[in-house]
């Protein structure tokens, strides 16, 4: 089937929101390409006005498709990084714990033969096994969380429904899991094959290398680095909740609610001329009108879901009003709707009139005097104190066949542009009826499920032309809600690293701790033998416990603030030392914290002194 498109349009010198691939020589980086074409757009501004104002960009191929979701990408990264961290830690605090234990194992296998390499060697590779078992049992997991991606995230994100358990991938969760065998084995497998033969033979293993003041210090060191990460993530994930609630709470300023979005492109060689394709359009249009169950139903060509549109935007003046800087031109986002429109997404007209039958001209006369509705802010930005209606604005570097257009009505604002960021454009709209187009969005607002008027839309566009077909088709709440799929994504995911990362820290603490009481039973049965009560015993453990917590928390704030400048960047609503949210996250891991905590003190409390006194 033919595509049909005004391609003499495109080659106007005013159509500037064009996209254009080429392939540099070899040597020539992105940074020479932007400074070669922003001297030549320099020079066309120069001899062309309606060139001013607009600018080149050079990205890369795969960075220009990946950089709106950039950010998410990076902090999902972080997070994850983070959490391997804290994982790889815990189990080497563990596994120190548990090399302790072994001690008297180890001198006896040194006083058999063995070298210090060979027992290294032995604690890595049971130390691999534990990472190999644990990464088969994480692979199901993987594909679930792959699959939990795909249903989260923005349909248009680049690269998501490629991404798969494919070799490439296991051969990095093999790479992963090997960098945690080493990271979390080595250390132990230092310390175990480290000991002093005489002592652990005695049986002093109490007072080994492993077992001493050195031995604690260093698990207590990396449960600090545990709980400090965890704080770290535990306040992001904060933020970015916090945040994601924020962008939803922004006022849009239309009602997305009970609304069917259908794409209509007329890409058939019969609709080469724009008569016909403006018959079909307002055929359609009557009988989508008489559907049962709409109540308002409207054209546009560019609705809430092209944000790349939106990103362009199109520089205006202001007749009898001083020309801004060349580079700092406002800019407006344009819609070309249908009368019907402002109704359709409920839209408060403030001032003026909608579009009618008065915006429509003849054929030779269709780009004379076309009328223009502004949004509020436009209104009060250039026309503060008096009302616009009646007043002119200037596109003269727009690729519409009119550059001058008269204020009809002033309507509220609305967020077309970013919902998580402020747009710093103004919004606009254009009669459809002045303009030339194959490319709609029919709105339909429905009285119930918005979802139920497919099968009739269907039926009425196959009554109308038979070989047309429909395009992508969705409710305008479903346009909205992915918008915020890329920040949905992120603060989903790394609340899940976040759990998972307290989990650890939880068990890391709880290990640790109970680790140390099994090696003070006998200092806790004396404690107790010369009359120390449970409420002594067990405010011993908890403040050995809490010092490592407080200490951690210290250190976590510490890094939260320093990398606050990074991640405010990436907020909306919420400040990066949001004290709430930093509240919030420090109380959760206390609570974790003493659990974990608890359990080894509450063991600690019911320990025999006879019995303790006796080992």
């Amino acid at each position: 089937m033919d595509v049909v498109s005004n391609w003499g349009n495109w080659r106007g010198r005013d159509s500037h929101g064009l996209f254009c691939v080429a392939r540099l020589k070899d040597g020539v980086t992105l940074a020479q390409a932007q400074a070669d074409l922003e001297i030549i757009q320099r020079n066309l501004a120069a001899r062309y006005p309606e060139d001013r104002g607009y600018g080149v960009r050079v990205d890369g191929t795969y960075l220009a498709q990946t950089k709106p979701y950039a950010a998410t990408l990076w902090r999902l990264i972080g997070a994850a990084v983070a959490l391997l961290l804290i994982s790889t830690t815990n189990v080497a605090t563990l596994l120190i714990a548990r090399a302790s234990d072994r001690q008297r194992e180890m001198v006896i296998r040194t006083a058999m033969g063995a070298s210090r390499f060979r027992l290294i060697v032995q604690s890595l590779v049971e130390s691999t096994l534990l990472s190999v078992v644990g990464g088969f049992f994480g692979i199901p997991i993987a594909w679930l969380g792959i699959q939990l991606i795909k249903w989260v995230s923005p349909e248009d994100m680049p690269g998501v429904i490629d991404v798969s358990l494919n070799p490439e991938a296991l051969g990095m969760f093999f790479v992963v899991a090997m960098f945690t065998a080493v990271a979390s084995g080595l250390f132990p497998a230092l310390i175990s094959s480290n000991t002093n033969a005489a002592t652990a033979l005695r049986g002093g293993g109490d007072r080994g290398i492993t077992a001493g003041p050195q031995h604690r210090l260093t698990q207590s060191t990396m449960m600090i680095g545990q709980i400090s990460l965890t704080c770290v993530l535990l306040i992001g994930t904060g933020l970015l909740v916090r945040s994601f609630q924020a962008a939803q709470d922004i006022p849009l300023g239309f009602n997305p609610d009970n609304v069917l979005m259908a794409e209509v492109h007329l890409m058939n060689k019969k609709y080469q001329e724009q008569g016909r394709a403006d018959d079909l359009f307002a055929s359609l249009l009557g009988k989508a009108r008489q559907l049962p169950g709409v109540t308002a139903a409207a054209l546009s060509d560019s609705p809430f879901c092209f944000v790349w549109w939106h990103d362009v935007g199109e520089p205006f003046t202001i007749p009898g009003q001083p020309l801004p800087e060349p580079g700092h031109e406002p800019r407006l986002n344009g819609q070309l709707i249908t009368p019907g429109y402002f109704n359709a997404l409920q839209i408060p007209l403030l001032e003026g009139r909608d579009f009618d039958d008065r915006d429509r001209r003849s054929p030779g006369q269709r780009f004379q005097n076309p009328g223009i509705i502004i949004s509020r802010a436009l209104a009060e930005t250039f026309f503060s104190g008096r009302s616009p209606i009646g007043k002119q604005i200037e596109l003269p570097g727009s690729d519409m066949d009119a550059k001058t257009y008269t204020v009809i009505g002033v309507v509220e604002n609305t967020q077309h542009a970013g919902l998580d960021q402020p747009s710093p454009k103004f919004n606009a709209y254009f009669p459809y009826f002045q303009h030339l187009t194959h490319y709609e969005f029919l709105l339909l607002r429905s009285s119930g499920d918005p979802s139920d008027l497919l099968p009739a839309l269907r039926r009425t566009i196959a009554s109308i032309d038979p070989d047309l077909p429909l395009g992508k088709v969705m409710t305008f709440e479903d346009a909205v809600g992915q918008r915020f799929g890329a920040r949905k994504l992120t603060a989903l995911s790394v609340s899940i690293f976040s759990e998972a990362s307290l989990f650890l820290s939880a068990v890391g603490l709880y290990g640790v701790l109970a680790y140390m009481v099994s090696r003070q039973t006998r200092e806790i049965g004396v404690r107790i033998a010369v009359g120390a009560l449970s409420w002594n015993i067990l405010t011993l453990v908890l403040k050995r416990g809490f010092t490592l917590v407080g200490l951690g928390i210290f250190i976590g704030l510490l890094v939260a603030v320093a990398f606050g400048g990074f991640l405010g960047s990436l907020l909306y609503g919420v400040g990066s030392n949001d004290p709430i949210t930093i509240g919030l996250s420090i109380l959760i891991l206390c609570l974790a914290a003493l659990v974990a905590c608890l359990l080894p003190a509450l063991r600690a409390i019911r320990i025999n002194p006879v019995t303790a006194l006796r080992e």
